[in-house]
Order: structure tokens, then sequence, then C-alpha cells
């Protein structure tokens, strides 16, 4: 959060990310993870894969899918429970678009 006018917010996430990409502490993976339901629906094989990865890896509520879907947050929490059989258990087996 960022306290000041525009000018301000927007300086000030620049800087934020670009050191967040040259940081080393920082895994690749979390600098460049898609942060929004349409980036994960651009970088994922299919609908349920992206509802996954929004949910596990941006923190998305089911509520916020939903809504953003269309869909029931029943119907939403029905894809996330049947990701979590994919792969290792975890959602893990999904793989996204290279």
């Amino acid at each position: 959060m960022y306290l000041g006018d525009d000018a301000f917010v927007q300086r000030m996430q620049a800087q934020a990310g670009a050191l967040a990409l040259q940081c080393a502490q920082v895994p690749l993976r979390q600098c460049s993870d898609p942060t929004t339901l349409g980036g994960w629906l651009a970088a994922c094989d299919s609908r349920d894969q992206a509802v996954w990865m929004a949910h596990q890896r941006s923190g998305m509520t089911l509520t916020a899918i939903a809504a953003e879907l269309g869909l029931s947050v029943g119907r939403v929490s029905q894809l996330v429970a049947r990701a979590r059989g994919v792969g290792s258990g975890a959602g893990e087996g999904y793989k996204l678009k290279t």
C-alpha cells in the first residue's frame, strides 16, 4: 500500500517491480506468475487449471473467481476440489503453456 499522489504511487510501483525482478532472493517462478484470473486463463491449458492456479498461487477467493467467470461459488469449489486430485494431490500436475 502506498500513500501519496498518483505520480508517487506509479514511481514506487515501477521501482518495486524492477527490484523484485532483480532480487536473487525471490524465485523467478514467483516473479513471473500471473496474478489475475485472465492471466491464468492465458497461461493455462484449461479453464479448470486456471481456476486452480488463480486460487492457489494468486490467492483469489472462490467468490472472486466465480464472479469473474459467471459461475456459482459452489461450482468453482467443485473445480478446485477436483483439481486437488490432479498430479501430486495438490494440483501440481498442471503444466503452464510455454
